[in-house]
C-alpha cells in the first residue's frame, strides 16, 4: 500500500483545504461491486462524478453515499431476509438500530447509482425508490452478500465530510451495472491496477479511499480470493481519517 502521506493540509482537485472545520460528518456507505472476468480477471465497478457536485467533483468513485433518514426505517425489517439488526450493529461495532441504515443505504445507493440490486432479482427499474419495489413486489433481500470492510472519515477542510462505511459485494460476469447519467456521468468495470495507472497519468482522478482500496485488490485474482480474504475491522476499531496512515481494508495475503 502506497503511503496517502497526509500532512496538516489535504489537496482535493488540486486545491489545498483548511483544516479549520465545523462541517458536520454525515454518515454514508459504499459498495465495492466486484466481478471476473474471462478475458481480464477481476474487476471492479467504477463511477466518474458529475463535474457540478460540490463533493469530489469527477472523481472516479466506487458507487455509494449519504445514509438517508429512512434508511432506518422500520418497514425496511418486511424486506430484509439478512443480516439482522442485531448482527449489523456487531459488525460494524454500532449500537443495534443504527448499524442496519449502513447495509440498507449502500443497497440502496449500488441500486440507484449502478443500477445492481444486490440480494435480489434483477429486472426493476431504478426510478422507482428501492423501499417501494420491495414492498410492490414483496421482495426480502438478502444483503448478506455484501461483506464489511472498514471506515473512512473525510479529513477536516472539504466542503462535506463523511463517516462512510464500505463494503465488498461480488456479482456474477452477466450482471449489467451503468451509471445513473445524475450524480455520475459514466461508469465502467475495471481492473484495479488500470485504473491505478490511470490515476497515476492524471486520466481520472481517485480520491484517497478509492485509491487505498483498489490498491488492496491488486494483490487478488479472483473475487473468491478476495471474499476468503476479508477480515471484518474489530468492533470499535478507529476509521482511518486521513491524518493517519492505516490500512482501509483488512485482508489476509492475497491469493
Amino acid at each position: 500500500m502506497t503511503d496517502a502521506n497526509p500532512t496538516d493540509e489535504t489537496v482535493f482537485n488540486d486545491e489545498t483545504v483548511s483544516t479549520e472545520d465545523t462541517v458536520p460528518i454525515r454518515p454514508a456507505a459504499t459498495v465495492v461491486l466486484l466481478r471476473d472476468h474471462a478475458d481480464h480477471g477481476l474487476q471492479t465497478f467504477l463511477l466518474q462524478r458529475n463535474a457540478a457536485l460540490e463533493f469530489a467533483p469527477s472523481a472516479t468513485v466506487f458507487p455509494g453515499g449519504a445514509v438517508d433518514p429512512h434508511d432506518g426505517a422500520e418497514a425496511w425489517l418486511d424486506h430484509l431476509a439478512s443480516p439482522s439488526s442485531q448482527r449489523a450493529a456487531e459488525l460494524l461495532g454500532t449500537d443495534p438500530g443504527v448499524g442496519l441504515a449502513y447495509w440498507i443505504a449502500a443497497a440502496r445507493e449500488c441500486f440507484e447509482e449502478a443500477g445492481v440490486l444486490l440480494g435480489g432479482p434483477i429486472g426493476f427499474d431504478r426510478t422507482e425508490p428501492l423501499l417501494e419495489i420491495c414492498r410492490r413486489n414483496s421482495l426480502r433481500l438478502d444483503l448478506s452478500v455484501m461483506r464489511y470492510i472498514g471506515r473512512f472519515v473525510t479529513p477536516a477542510g472539504s466542503p462535506r465530510r463523511y463517516d462512510t462505511r464500505f463494503f465488498l459485494a461480488a456479482v456474477d460476469s452477466r450482471v449489467e451495472a451503468r451509471a445513473d447519467f445524475g450524480e455520475a456521468v459514466a461508469g465502467s468495470w475495471s481492473v484495479p491496477a488500470d485504473a491505478l495507472r490511470d490515476d497515476d497519468a492524471g486520466v481520472i482522478e481517485l480520491i484517497v479511499p478509492t485509491r487505498l482500496t483498489l490498491e488492496m485488490l491488486t494483490g487478488f485474482n479472483s473475487t473468491a480470493a478476495v471474499l476468503a480474504a476479508v477480515a471484518p475491522p474489530a468492533a470499535g476499531s478507529p476509521p482511518m481519517d486521513g491524518a493517519e496512515d492505516g490500512q482501509l481494508i483488512r485482508l489476509r495475503a492475497g491469493g
